[in-house]
């Protein structure tokens, strides 16, 4: 009996275990994984997939870190709630159950969650294996049916699969993609340089390859701004460039902002491209990239230029002696750091200039959500803010 039981729970394993490892499923393998699965938030201390009776599961695999993730969660339970009858939606973690149940108490993106969590995951992470998260793998009728990016999860998309509408062109996610048919490319072709659609599936990922007595630089599912703006950081050092910083005179807008409030995985599937060239090793680095700049803005139809423009922007500045007391005061910091930190983490803030000679002054800090707020810590600090406009370093794009 005990050879039986052994017999028959090898059989099961047979498709996931290969030379002792778990083998990743692709889209459209069968998944039979069986194996009890540790979970919070549920009416059980474990969750096996093959017991849970519905035509979609959606595996959403997350960190405690990751706040887009965690940010998801309300809209992730209200869609379990809409399609209770068909769908179960699972995020899953690899971390702990002590700092996943810390996270369900203390976050209040979390309140209210429905939604089983898995803990301490080692082998779902195996058979759909990625390196970033927010990372959703769809389950449809015990078949792999798409892997994707966290907004591709939405009340529309989910409705098409259960409908049975063709899903096979959503943009798909694969942490190790790998282009074969671009890698087997011989550079013994001389210089050459073209423009190349979206590819599904890859992610964003900007190469320089040197071979011999040639330079190839390839771009693969760039968008325009972020394409110009990796060019450009190749020969320069780039001030933080928020949206304030990019200056777009077009035809089609929407080509270079989603303004549509579409999932961004469908936005640049739309409207990113591939492209690659090759230049001679001896070129100058500088040269060689404003070159490449030179080709791709022409292949795009495109003016593209790095140069002053004015904007509106705040401006901090000498003042008087610090004198205001600042209250929960934080570790002191230079002063460019502080500033830096406070524009990626406010991005209704506009760009924040320092004026010279001041960036390295080392300050005292404190919790800053506004303009008031932060005036007050400057003032602390025997600084000033005020609001002007000014010409700061811009990224031009024109239709030609």
């Amino acid at each position: 009996m005990n050879f039986l039981r052994a017999f028959a729970f090898l059989w099961i394993c047979i498709p996931y275990i290969v030379l002792g490892q778990v083998r990743p499923l692709k889209i459209g393998d069968r998944v039979g994984f069986k194996e009890p699965l540790a979970v919070i938030n549920w009416r059980d201390s474990t969750l096996s997939l093959d017991n849970v009776n519905k035509d979609l599961i959606i595996l959403d695999f997350f960190t405690t870190s990751c706040t887009s993730c965690i940010e998801a969660m309300p809209k992730n339970n209200k869609l379990q709630q809409m399609f209770a009858e068909r769908l179960q939606i699972i995020p899953v973690g690899i971390e702990s159950k002590e700092r996943i149940e810390k996270l369900l108490a203390d976050n209040r993106y979390m309140k209210d969650l429905k939604l089983p969590l898995v803990v301490e995951d080692k082998v779902l992470t195996k058979i759909f294996p990625h390196q970033g998260v927010p990372h959703v793998v769809w389950i449809y009728k015990g078949r792999v049916a798409a892997i994707t990016a966290g907004d591709m999860m939405t009340e529309k998309n989910i409705k098409d699969l259960l409908g049975g509408n063709d899903i096979h062109r959503w943009p798909m996610k694969d942490d190790f993609y790998e282009d074969h048919e671009r890698d087997s490319l011989s550079f013994s072709s001389g210089l050459y340089s073209r423009l190349l659609p979206y590819v599904n599936g890859a992610p964003l990922s900007y190469q320089v390859d040197t071979i011999g007595n040639q330079v190839r630089y390839r771009m693969t599912n760039a968008t325009v701004v972020s394409a110009f703006l990796y060019l450009y950081s190749q020969i320069q050092q780039l001030p933080l460039m928020k949206k304030e910083r990019i200056k777009l005179d077009v035809n089609n807008l929407y080509e270079f902002e989603n303004l549509d409030s579409i999932p961004e995985s469908i936005w640049v599937q739309k409207n990113a491209f591939s492209y690659e060239s090759t230049w001679p090793l001896l070129m100058d680095h500088k040269d060689r990239i404003q070159a490449v700049i030179k080709d791709l803005s022409n292949r795009l139809n495109l003016g593209v230029d790095l140069t002053p423009q004015k904007s509106a922007i705040w401006l901090v500045k000498s003042g008087k002696s610090g004198n205001d007391k600042l209250q929960n005061g934080k570790s002191p910091t230079d002063l460019k750091t502080w500033i830096t930190m406070l524009e990626i983490f406010n991005t209704s803030f506009p760009p924040i200039e320092i004026d010279s000679g001041l960036s390295d002054r080392v300050i005292s800090t404190d919790a800053v959500n506004d303009f008031e707020s932060l005036k007050k810590v400057l003032k602390g600090n025997g600084l000033d803010i005020k609001k002007t406009e000014r010409e700061i370093l811009s990224l031009v794009i024109r239709s030609h």
